[in-house]
């Protein structure tokens, strides 16, 4: 399939996955399970593709009959690989909406299903660092628009948020002390942590000035990022 890929061949490849899938759903329950596994720690944990090939692709077939379904099993045992694998494969696959749908309410983002991982399993590096990379790249999005204000997904934060943004800092520190990566990330914290609580302070006291004349009377060196 990943050679059809690389050529451009996608609905042959397609085919071959649907014919594969139908083939591996005959055999036994507990041999699925080990192939897929074998399939997610081989495709996700070692990635052994050759860089030219890029990241590869599990077709969809695969993922829906197979993938999907082993995953939901473990997880529901509180498997941390398969909330971990899961997580990979709904950042690669936002486009299978149909199938993280069917996920329970609070697992239906790769967010969630790493936090779930964590909680499984608190001491995998693997899991931590995605998490890292995640909440940082969350808190870069918060202040992409400053000095408009800070984002609370895609909308302005409220004085409730920012309270919440406060306590996920504090979790995403504890994960970052747990890698020993205290010196790499300490200005950037603090000044995600200043910015949030300059900005709740902004909205609490029902300011009329834009923000900006806001930060540059309460926290003048904010273009000083971390």
């Amino acid at each position: 399939m990943l050679s059809l890929d690389a050529r451009g061949r996608r609905k042959e490849a397609l085919q071959v996955a649907e014919e594969l899938a139908a083939s591996l759903r005959q055999y036994p329950e507990e041999w699925k399970e080990q192939w897929v596994v074998s399939v997610c720690e081989e495709l996700i944990d070692r990635n052994p593709v050759p860089r030219e090939l890029g990241i590869p692709q599990m077709r969809y077939p695969l993922l829906r009959d197979l993938i999907y379904p082993v995953l939901l099993r473990r997880y529901a045992r509180r498997d941390a690989d398969a909330a971990r694998w899961f997580a990979w494969l709904m950042r690669r696959y936002s486009n299978a909406g149909r199938l993280w749908e069917q996920l329970p309410p609070d697992a239906q983002t790769s967010f969630a299903m790493l936090r779930r991982a964590a909680e499984w399993s608190p001491d995998d590096v693997r899991v931590t660092v995605p998490l890292v990379e995640h909440l940082t790249a969350w808190f870069h999005h918060a202040m992409h628009e400053l000095p408009m204000g800070v984002l609370y997904g895609m909308n302005g934060a409220s004085v409730e948020q920012c309270g919440e943004m406060l306590e996920e800092l504090e979790r995403l520190e504890g994960l970052i002390r747990r890698l020993g990566w205290e010196d790499r990330y300490a200005r950037m914290l603090e000044y995600w942590r200043r910015q949030v609580r300059c900005y709740a302070a902004y909205l609490s006291q029902g300011e009329i000035r834009p923000y900006e004349a806001w930060l540059e009377l309460h926290f003048p060196d904010w273009r000083l990022r971390g």
